[in-house]
């Protein structure tokens, strides 16, 4: 006759098994432990960023004297002369750069995305059903990967584009074109 204790420890090994097989083996396993770290470590890194701050945002460098030339020169179609620049100095003071959320911090110093369309999604209260939240968007985007989805888009060439980050930055483009075109669906 069989024991209880026998049964219970079939039982607990067989559920052992059953969820070792539903979580993927130990690289699902070890990739859900992973992501749970990451997300750990991640919140730690910003609460003492918050701390520190006051704020969650970055701000990168951008004067008012940089887009008058940029402005003139394409207006002019010709470089600005050192005594053009210094006079136009004269007139335009520096302007505060737009806070940013972390989220888009990266692509907004790489150039990939404009820094007022991150100012305008970031700090967005809740988003309705229906409606794309630019924020998180980007904050998953710009993850790192897991080894095994790494390698996946490793395989197929990153979609075309070569490597992670030129692919990253084409969809960060294109989120924020869509978002142009299209911004009642976006918020």
């Amino acid at each position: 006759m069989v024991k209880i204790d026998r049964l219970l420890t079939l039982g607990l090994i067989g559920g052992a098994a059953y969820a070792f097989i539903r979580l993927g083996g130990a690289a699902g396993i070890g990739q859900r432990l992973g992501g749970g770290f990451e997300s750990f470590f991640t919140g730690i890194t910003q609460g003492i960023t918050k701390g520190i701050t006051g704020n969650d945002t970055i701000a990168t460098q951008g004067t008012a004297l940089d887009r008058a030339i940029e402005q003139k020169e394409q207006d002019l179609g010709r470089p600005l002369t050192s005594q053009e620049i210094i006079d136009l100095g004269k007139t335009v003071g520096p302007v505060e750069a737009e806070p940013v959320a972390l989220e888009f911090a990266s692509a907004v110093e790489r150039g990939t995305i404009e820094r007022e369309f991150a100012a305008k999604y970031s700090f967005q209260p809740p988003v309705p059903k229906g409606v794309m939240d630019v924020s998180k968007t980007f904050a998953f985007i710009s993850k790192p990967d897991s080894s095994l989805n790494l390698a996946r888009r490793e395989a197929s060439g990153f979609g075309g584009f070569g490597s992670a980050l030129a692919q990253q930055s084409a969809l960060e483009r294109a989120i924020q074109e869509s978002a142009r075109k299209y911004p009642e669906y976006f918020g």
